[in-house]
C-alpha cells in the first residue's frame, strides 16, 4: 500500500512498503522521447532503475536547463524500480517539499521520527531540483548525513538538477564532492526532430491530432522547452473543442501567437516543412514531392 510522503506521523519500519506520493504513473521510460539531447541520462537512467546501489552509478546526478524532461526521468526511474521490485522503500520528494519537512520535524521536536523516515525507510530516494539546496546550511547537513547513510547501506540516490554541482553557490563542499562522485548524466535542448517527436507523443497521448506544419511552429516556439510543449498543446485542444474549429496553421498563430517566444519563430516554407517531415518519417524528399503515393507515404 501506499504512504503519502508528506504525513506528519512517525513512519515505522514494519509500516513503510513504498513511498510514491508525488510520482505520475503515466511518466514512464515508454514514454519518454529519446534524441541525442538526452539519449545519455535516458540510458543511466534505465540502467540504474535495473541496478540499484552500484558503486560507481550512485548518486546519479541528472542536470540540464529547466522543461527539458529531467524530472519526467526521475517518475520514470521511480515507476520501473517500484515494478521490478514490489516491496521496494521509494521516496520522492522536491529539495523544497523536503526543506518544508526537516522545518516541520525540527519545530516539533520529532528528527527521530523524520531520520527514521529518510534513512530507515527509503532504498531509493528521488530528489528533484537539489539547486535550491543553496545557502539552507540545517538542511544541507541532514542530506548529507542521509546521503552518507543510504549509500554506506547500499542504497540509491538519484538528484536532479539546473547545475552542476560545482556550480551550486553556498553549498557546502562535502556535498559538493559527494553530488559529483557518481554518474554526471546531462541533457540538452532538442533538435527539431526530437522535438516534433516530442510534440507529435504527447499529442497522441492528448487524443489529438497535430498537423506537421503545426508541430514545427510549436517547436520553433517553445526554444527547447518540453514543458511549454504540454501547455501549448492543452491550450490548442481546448480552444478548438471550445470553438469546434479544426487545428490548423492559421489557428494555431491565432491563439499561440501570445504564448510562444514569436521573435523565434521563423517564417516556415516548403524545404523546411520537407526536411523535417522527412526526417521525422524516415522518408527521401523525392518521395514526397513525387507523384507516386505508395504505403510508406500514405498510412
Amino acid at each position: 500500500r501506499y504512504i503519502l510522503e508528506h504525513q506528519q506521523e512517525p513512519i515505522r519500519k514494519k509500516e513503510a512498503i513504498r513511498i510514491l506520493e508525488g510520482i505520475p504513473e503515466d511518466k514512464t521510460f515508454d514514454n519518454f522521447v529519446v534524441g541525442r539531447c538526452n539519449e545519455f541520462a535516458q540510458t543511466f537512467s534505465l540502467m540504474v532503475a535495473n541496478s540499484l546501489g552500484q558503486e560507481y552509478s550512485n548518486p546519479l546526478y541528472i542536470y540540464g536547463s529547466t522543461g527539458l524532461g529531467k524530472t519526467h526521468l526521475l517518475y520514470a526511474i521511480g515507476n520501473h524500480a517500484a515494478q521490478q521490485n514490489k516491496d521496494l522503500q521509494i521516496i520522492y520528494t522536491t529539495t523544497e517539499a523536503f526543506f518544508n519537512d526537516w522545518r516541520f520535524h525540527l519545530q516539533n521536536n520529532k528528527m527521530t521520527a523524520f531520520r527514521e523516515k529518510y534513512r530507515d525507510n527509503c532504498q531509493l530516494l528521488l530528489m528533484d531540483d537539489i539547486q535550491f539546496l543553496k545557502g539552507k546550511l540545517g538542511t544541507q547537513g541532514e542530506v548529507f548525513h542521509i546521503f552518507e547513510y543510504l549509500k554506506n547501506h547500499g542504497h540509491q540516490l538519484i538528484f536532479t538538477s539546473d547545475l552542476l554541482p560545482k556550480d551550486i553557490d553556498n553549498l557546502e563542499p562535502r556535498l559538493r564532492t559527494r553530488f559529483g562522485s557518481g554518474v554526471l548524466a546531462d541533457m540538452h535542448p532538442p533538435d527539431l526532430e526530437t522535438m516534433l517527436a516530442i510534440i507529435h507523443k504527447k499529442a497522441e497521448e492528448k487524443n489529438i491530432l497535430i498537423p506537421n506544419d503545426v508541430a514545427i511552429y510549436i517547436a520553433q516556439g517553445v526554444q527547447g522547452n518540453i514543458r511549454e510543449v504540454e501547455g501549448a498543446i492543452n491550450r490548442l485542444k481546448a480552444l478548438a473543442s471550445f470553438n469546434k474549429a479544426p487545428i490548423n496553421l492559421k489557428f494555431a498563430k491565432t491563439h499561440l501567437g501570445s504564448v510562444l517566444y514569436e521573435e523565434q519563430v521563423k517564417e516556415l516554407d516548403s524545404d523546411t516543412i520537407l526536411k523535417a517531415v522527412s526526417t521525422f518519417f524516415g522518408l527521401n524528399i523525392s518521395d514526397l514531392k513525387g507523384k507516386r503515393r505508395t504505403n510508406n507515404l500514405t498510412k
